[in-house]
């Protein structure tokens, strides 16, 4: 504001303090507060075009006008879309690079074409978040980008693991527009922080306080979509029940795309087919959509290839192997689980974990926990 007042001016007649001091003086007479500008900004009664507003309830283009309060708008015009014609027949460009991505499953293809959605859509308190993986060149980041692409372009937030659960990660989260938080790599290992800090953004939208630098402390409250890509997957190591068993939706990207087969993003997805895209979206039955990513993970394959994704990391290896070469099946034989404090006499023990350390010790490679040890019986089946 008082940049604005100093450029209205051909000469400035006062001295900064003394412009910051009138501005405080009058600001809270023709301003409103920033708890009530969140609210006004929160509607999802809206999404606004190039050339117009969507209304949801009325499911009409309407005129440009600040009443309906909008923080951001699509890089497209809306178009007319006939209702009878499908998505591959409206974006058959688009449909083909997912359909490829996906390796021709339709689970996995609903699940990219169903996060697209709700990135337009601007849901808010998923309480899931996407997670790919793949090797080089599978073309991962391109979906994030594709997601970028589909929201206003001051609401998506890319950053890095590292960066977000730093000590002022979160402050650019603080502003009203951002409801994409996109990670392109988040490596082969992730901290305890950034995993806390994961669960807060995908939870039921709660709130929290937030250092910001040089400025006071305040409140965010994130509740928009998170999708992260990385190689492998790196939350074996910091697994928690109610994160990965519930928050994660798991899709692995295996075709790998040929140096000479890589195309710009213009040309993989038209200017058209994404204002058709939008034009499209706005028309479906949100309800349906949000209901089908929360529950996904039931489905069998889906499950599969998350609890596969695990035996990537060098702990699960280890019980593999431990598994597979010294462990014998015998009916109606138990053995006792074992407890963290057979990790104090475990060469003389006789429970399972015992002899878990003891293979380890033998290959050299020190301490290793077994997930949710208990002091409880194990049946070996």
């Amino acid at each position: 504001m008082l940049n604005i007042v100093l450029s209205e001016v051909k000469t400035n007649q006062w001295t900064y303090p003394c412009l910051e001091n009138a501005v405080k003086l009058v600001a809270p007479k023709f301003l409103i507060g920033p708890d009530t500008a969140f609210e006004l900004f929160s509607t999802r009664a809206y999404i606004g075009f190039k050339n117009g507003v969507w209304n949801f309830k009325t499911s009409k283009l309407l005129p440009h006008d600040l009443k309906w309060y909008i923080s951001g708008f699509l890089p497209f015009n809306y178009v007319e879309i006939d209702p009878s014609v499908s998505l591959q027949t409206l974006c058959p460009r688009l449909c083909a690079w997912i359909i490829d991505r996906a390796n021709n499953e339709e689970a996995y293809i609903n699940i990219l074409i169903g996060f697209l959605l709700l990135a337009v859509l601007d849901v808010r308190n998923l309480e899931r978040f996407l997670f790919l993986s793949g090797y080089l060149a599978t073309e991962k980041s391109t979906y994030l980008k594709l997601l970028q692409r589909l929201v206003p372009s001051n609401k998506a937030y890319v950053t890095t693991s590292e960066t977000i659960s730093s000590n002022f990660g979160l402050q650019d989260l603080t502003k009203i527009s951002k409801t994409l938080l996109i990670c392109h790599d988040i490596g082969s290992t992730v901290s305890s922080a950034f995993v806390n800090l994961l669960r807060n953004l995908v939870s039921s939208g709660e709130s929290q306080n937030v250092q910001r630098k040089f400025e006071r402390i305040a409140k965010m409250q994130f509740e928009g979509v998170v999708p992260l890509a990385s190689n492998k997957n790196p939350f074996s190591q910091q697994q928690r029940k109610g994160i990965i068993d519930r928050r994660m939706v798991y899709v692995s990207f295996t075709n790998r795309v040929k140096t000479n087969q890589i195309q710009d993003f213009d040309t993989l997805f038209p200017p058209q087919e994404l204002e058709r895209f939008a034009s499209f979206v706005v028309k479906q039955d949100l309800s349906l959509i949000i209901k089908f990513i929360r529950v996904i993970n039931e489905d069998y394959m889906v499950r599969q290839g998350l609890l596969e994704s695990f035996k990537e990391n060098p702990q699960s290896l280890y019980l593999q192997n431990f598994i597979t070469r010294r462990m014998t099946f015998y009916n109606n034989i138990w053995v006792p689980l074992g407890s963290p404090e057979d990790t104090e006499n475990f060469q003389q023990g006789n429970t399972l974990y015992s002899a878990y350390l003891r293979y380890t010790k033998e290959l050299g490679t020190g301490y290793f926990q077994l997930y949710a040890v208990s002091p409880r019986i194990f049946t070996v089946t």
